[in-house]
């Protein structure tokens, strides 16, 4: 009786997260991939590695289409950064017309793996597979770091943080340092190729890797200490492809083979030999790993709006989902197994 009553309880919250759904569907060209989901409150763009769409009217409309293969993009102060394998460009949202950026010696800027934003909402991260770390603002582009062969940046707890396959390095335009799997003050990374970084609420750095995801407890910016190693999925061939903070502080974490949440409550802090570290998502009971169905399309990028709305990115489809009826979902798969 009492597992009948359990599983009625999770077909009716179910029911409920169905019904608060909207889809958004969308027509795919061949290889056409999510890069990013944009969510302002006002409308939604879709950047993809061939186009950018606009959500009018409740429909997907092409706004802009590239002559060449994006490789990285995000929408900033009524502009679109668009990153590609021959350069740098800012394309504006009126007018869609596109302007190659170079950097402060004119050079063209190639190879883009990476544009992410700057914590101070203002500026651009940039990285290129061939010539290494840049910042941009204002469509003025210069390079803060050497080279490197960096696959992700990020801004993050008062530091730079640059994804490479020989490590993650931290910077904050003085200092250097590079965690490896070789350990660097007494602790190391589970594999020296870092794929991309993620920075939930602005004080947890989350490095993901081709198998593995680390935690970085920010607590300031003279004592950025390395969190514990999470296996979040347990099994091979499943990677982290985007992660967005809820509002309890439990991590939504957008995965290869679906969707999965880590509650809050995970989070256990301790001291460490020469500062603060805080054991994140360690292997308590509590580090609970939740897999959320939301329909059947492959979602590989997410926001939160400041209406209070997640939105979730797959294959030729968006859903457009009540943040709180998504928590209670989560909320309901815990409790009942």
């Amino acid at each position: 009786m009492r597992q009948t009553l359990l599983i009625i309880t999770l077909c009716i919250a179910l029911l409920n997260v169905v019904q608060s759904q909207v889809f958004y569907t969308w027509n795919a060209m061949t290889d056409e991939s999510v890069l990013r989901l944009e969510a302002t409150g006002k409308t939604s763009y879709l950047i993809t590695s061939q186009r950018i769409l606009r959500l009018e009217d409740e429909q997907w409309i092409e706004k802009w289409k590239s002559d060449e293969t994006i490789t990285a993009a995000i929408y900033m102060a009524n502009n679109f950064w668009i990153g590609t394998k021959n350069g740098l460009y800012l394309l504006n949202e009126v007018s869609w017309s596109k302007t190659p950026l170079y950097d402060e010696a004119a050079q063209t800027i190639k190879e883009i793996a990476a544009i992410a934003p700057a914590a101070d909402g203002q500026s651009v991260l940039i990285s290129s597979y061939q010539s290494g770390f840049y910042e941009g603002k204002n469509g003025s582009v210069k390079k803060t770091a050497s080279n490197y062969d960096i696959n992700a940046v990020c801004d993050c707890g008062g530091w730079r943080w640059l994804g490479t396959n020989a490590g993650l390095i931290r910077t904050d335009g003085t200092e250097t340092v590079t965690y490896t799997e070789e350990g660097v003050k007494g602790f190391e990374i589970p594999d020296n190729a870092v794929d991309a970084l993620y920075c939930p609420g602005g004080r947890r750095l989350i490095v993901a890797m081709p198998e593995a995801i680390d935690f970085f407890a920010l607590n300031s910016q003279a004592d950025a200490s390395h969190g514990e190693h999470f296996d979040y999925v347990g099994e091979r061939g499943n990677t982290v492809t985007d992660v967005v903070q809820m509002a309890d502080g439990s991590l939504l974490l957008l995965t290869l083979k679906g969707l999965l949440s880590l509650e809050s409550s995970a989070i256990a802090g301790h001291e460490h030999h020469g500062g603060g570290f805080e054991e994140v998502f360690s292997t308590s009971s509590n580090a609970q790993v939740v897999p959320i169905q939301l329909g059947d399309a492959f979602w590989s990028k997410a926001a939160i709006d400041p209406k209070g709305y997640t939105w979730l990115a797959g294959k030729g489809k968006v859903a457009k989902i009540k943040t709180k009826k998504l928590m209670k979902l989560v909320e309901s798969k815990r409790e009942n197994g």
